[in-house]
């Protein structure tokens, strides 16, 4: 229970740190400018990430030795990220002298960037430990501090807001990667290598097909970033982060339960798992539009959502993309990634096509063509557990 109240907690908090731009500072081109940053840091971290984080849990099962095996890649992990650090300070020395937005841009970008590889990292090698609650105590605390800085800098008044807003995770990333210094004796080029090598053949139709998802989910900011008015910016920003709520039930319940669908030998559909899960999502989609009502009634001036047919679309996709993540799963399970590049390959190609076609595109339209690249993978991926026999009716379950 502590973690699924932890989770909320966390992804709560997580959730409201840009609206404290929005709502704190009041300003909403400071906003957009944020979640348009994230969108992209959201982005690049899939290639950052290089597999590490979705390779533990077969590697995990795969060892003989996991108390090693989880040391070990800890210790990778710290070298990653050591060095993405050192690279990020040497370019933001070059931008500092050329570009001010750039230096601002690549700043947050990079520190949101390599503070979600940290989270994704840790948090399976907590749940491998079966700790999975520890993670929050860190993010949650990260989290607050940003909340905070932001509130002083607004309450002193002082220029480049946004640098404040990052500054508590771009310290702690710093720290954690420093911290190889202190343990670079463990540390084997040749085992780095291996290892990385190992983590990219199992991870690389992962990589690409988080990816592909990632440019569907995030591209809608960004478009409408460069495309469409503030005020439509504004929305369909806050609609995404708000549906974050819908995407943290996912998170939540879906790597609490990687790891029992993981060692599950019958390699069968879990039923009673998923109509857990179901149920959580279902109950997280009135949370979210409670709380869209609830914004529309008190913070009307600053943001208002319409209950229109857009907004209903682009919460929907959001749903969908939940329920693909979850049945992905059982792709790991199978060690068939692969099939999961090929589905989303088609429906960002889908995607694209449609965007291409149009041309310039509103709202309406713009999650008309998320749905239809959502209905699509979704279909295909449940053609293909099919083909696997995933659904065949597992006899434990009906004990």
């Amino acid at each position: 229970m502590i973690f699924f109240v932890l989770t909320y907690l966390d992804k709560g908090i997580s959730f409201a740190l840009p609206l404290a731009i929005l709502f704190i500072l009041k300003d909403k081109s400071l906003y957009a400018f944020v979640e348009v940053a994230f969108s992209y840091a959201t982005i690049v971290m899939v290639l950052v990430e290089l597999g590490l984080s979705n390779y533990l849990f077969w590697g995990y099962k795969e060892t003989s030795n996991k108390d090693v095996f989880i040391e070990k890649a800890q210790v990778f992990f710290r070298a990653s990220i050591f060095l993405y650090c050192l690279l990020s300070i040497c370019v933001l020395v070059w931008l500092y002298t050329i570009s001010h937005p750039f230096f601002i841009l690549y700043t947050v970008i990079a520190a949101r960037t390599l503070y979600i590889f940290y989270l994704n990292f840790y948090s399976n090698i907590f749940r491998l430990k079966d700790t999975p609650s520890k993670i929050y105590w860190i993010s949650v605390a990260i989290n607050l501090s940003s909340v905070v800085m932001v509130l002083i800098a607004y309450h002193f008044k002082l220029p480049n807001t946004i640098l404040f807003f990052i500054l508590p995770s771009a310290a702690f990333v710093i720290s954690v990667s420093f911290k190889f210094i202190l343990e670079i004796n463990l540390f084997f080029v040749r085992e780095f290598l291996a290892f990385l090598k190992d983590a990219l053949r199992f991870s690389w139709p992962i990589i690409l097909n988080v990816l592909a998802m990632s440019f569907i989910n995030n591209y809608a900011k960004i478009y409408a970033y460069g495309h469409l008015s503030e005020s439509e910016m504004v929305q369909i920003s806050y609609i995404m982060r708000i549906g974050l709520l819908i995407q943290l039930s996912h998170a939540a319940y879906a790597s609490y339960f990687s790891k029992t669908l993981f060692m599950d030998k019958s390699k069968k559909f879990n039923t009673v798992i998923f109509k857990q899960y179901s149920f959580v999502i279902f109950f997280s989609i009135l949370l979210v539009l409670a709380l869209i009502q609830a914004t529309n009634l008190l913070f009307s001036e600053y943001v208002w959502i319409p209950f229109s047919l857009s907004t209903m679309l682009f919460l929907f996709h959001i749903v969908l993309w939940c329920f693909i993540g979850y049945l992905e799963l059982y792709f790991g399970i199978m060690n068939a990634n692969r099939l999961i590049l090929y589905y989303s390959v088609i429906s960002s190609v889908v995607y694209i096509l449609l965007l291409k076609f149009y041309g310039e595109v509103n709202l309406l339209q713009l999650s008309i063509f998320m749905v239809t690249a959502g209905l699509i993978n979704i279909i295909l991926v449940l053609i293909g557990l099919r083909k696997f026999q995933i659904f065949r009716k597992n006899p434990e379950l009906l004990k």
